[in-house]
């Protein structure tokens, strides 16, 4: 296996090239050790009287398209959601595989959804001005101006999948299609105010969810350029700004975020939730956040008010900010290149409000974590852990306080621009009973908005050893 350089780029380094060889050791052992998983699934359905040459033929057409698919058209990529037509650039400009974003993206999203060096001459839609540009030396006496895209910026995702589940006892394959189907709305007003929203049409045989997220922020209020905004809205609490859940490659979420601890709550650190947040950025490098918002109880404030902070440091690669970014070219390969380490600290600290018949009480509880990114030429590592007490999570006289922890490590290797492949292990445990997850993911783009991806997902602490689920995965966004 060979990367080619796009033509006019430098020739790979030696680090480089030893990072490309590990990474194609790395993927021959996936793929060994994919299939001893696989056999041991056959052999299973087959001593169990499934017949074992209805599971082969039905898993080899399947294997043919998703290797037909890498090998006719990963090579060439076109893109056009909202953000890539308003620069006329491709996804991959904030992309590495959608979508999960560089540091180029992050700074964009950060920078409120525009760039921060050279923003209005690098939009080539059309914009239509709200006013003169005059009327800013005419306030307070003038309305403030702005602009908007000529066109709406919205864009559309969706998430299609085929599921194999040993652990059924009827029939193992599942069409899950579409799986999610959302409507995202972003943009910004001007300099100083962005936005963003996601509506879901439908999701897990559900139609008409609902919105999802719609918030507002205010930038550059005081100090500094960056340095303190106002975000109002639901929106995705600070605390998982180190590993977004809509910045991930695979489809089974980052376990720690994904705890449930109270019994009958819905809350969990990744969820969106509505509120108002503080954020910024001090010398490109420092990022805070603190927030008060509703927790488990959505729009519905009659209840006490949940609080969380989060600080982090990134040392080296491009600022946080976009400094140090190539925004003449808005480049477009090899755009995972920015080594660099970040650290981030954040708390959490609310309440839920139970219920069980006629039951009802508060119980508060706290969490507290670390995240860590390690980015190293094609190497992506990711690192989280959180501890956290609830006082009350059961039924009134059940029992006293939960103790709660976890962590876990991925590591994403791109082996081609097109192709990455990803691992993580994960740890949490509630009141001393303890779960494992093993994420296994390889994940490739078809078009740079077209991803594909065949995930397997285990839990090793359970008393069978059989697979949990097996999927392939297909997600688009126009």
């Amino acid at each position: 296996m060979m990367y080619l350089a796009p033509q006019g780029s430098s020739q790979t380094s030696a680090i480089e090239a030893r990072g490309q060889c590990v990474a194609e050791s790395a993927l021959r052992q996936i793929w060994f050790q994919i299939g001893v998983v696989a056999e041991q699934i056959f052999i299973k359905e087959s001593l169990r009287g499934y017949k074992l040459k209805t599971l082969v033929t039905r898993s080899i057409p399947i294997a043919c398209v998703f290797a037909l698919l890498f090998a006719v058209w990963a090579p060439s990529a076109s893109g056009i959601p909202a953000f890539a037509r308003k620069y006329e650039t491709a996804c991959t400009t904030c992309h590495t595989m959608i979508p999960k974003r560089n540091s180029f993206g992050e700074a964009f999203r950060r920078n409120g959804y525009k760039m921060s060096e050279g923003d209005e001459d690098l939009i080539k839609q059309p914009q239509i001005s709200l006013g003169a540009p005059a009327w800013k030396e005419q306030f307070p006496n003038a309305v403030w101006p702005t602009d908007i895209p000529f066109s709406v910026p919205f864009s559309a995702y969706v998430h299609q999948r085929l599921v194999y589940d040993p652990t059924q006892d009827d029939d193992k394959w599942q069409w899950d299609a579409p799986h999610e189907f959302e409507l995202l709305v972003g943009g910004s007003y001007g300099d100083n105010i962005s936005f963003y929203g996601t509506w879901v049409f439908f999701e897990k045989d559900k139609n008409a969810v609902g919105l999802k997220q719609f918030w507002l922020q205010f930038e550059d209020l005081l100090g500094p350029e960056n340095a303190f905004n106002v975000k109002i809205g639901r929106m995705e609490p600070a605390i998982t700004w180190g590993n977004r859940d809509n910045d991930r490659k695979t489809m089974e979420h980052m376990p720690i975020y994904d705890m449930r601890v109270a019994d009958g709550s819905k809350w969990r650190m990744r969820d969106q939730q509505s509120g108002l947040e503080l954020n910024g950025i001090l010398g490109s490098r420092f990022e805070y956040a603190v927030g008060i918002v509703n927790g488990d109880k959505k729009t519905q404030v009659f209840k006490p008010m949940d609080t969380y902070f989060r600080v982090a440091y990134k040392f080296g690669g491009m600022g946080l900010d976009g400094s140090g970014g190539d925004f003449d070219s808005l480049r477009q390969v090899n755009n995972w290149e920015d080594n660099s380490v970040s650290i981030g600290l954040y708390g959490y600290s609310g309440t839920n409000m139970m219920t069980a018949g006629t039951d009802a009480w508060e119980n508060e509880f706290d969490r507290m974590g670390v995240d860590v990114k390690i980015l190293f030429n094609r190497f992506d590592v990711r690192l989280g852990w959180v501890d956290g007490t609830d006082d009350n999570p059961s039924a009134p006289g059940a029992g006293a306080k939960k103790d709660s922890d976890g962590w876990f490590v991925e590591t994403d290797v791109i082996l081609y621009p097109w192709l990455s492949v990803v691992g993580r292990y994960g740890r949490t445990e509630i009141d001393g009973a303890e779960k494992k997850h093993v994420t296994l993911a390889l994940v490739g783009l078809i078009r740079a908005n077209i991803r594909v991806s065949l995930e397997l997902y285990n839990e090793p602490h359970r008393s069978t050893d059989e697979l949990r689920w097996v999927k392939l995965n297909f997600l688009y966004s126009l």
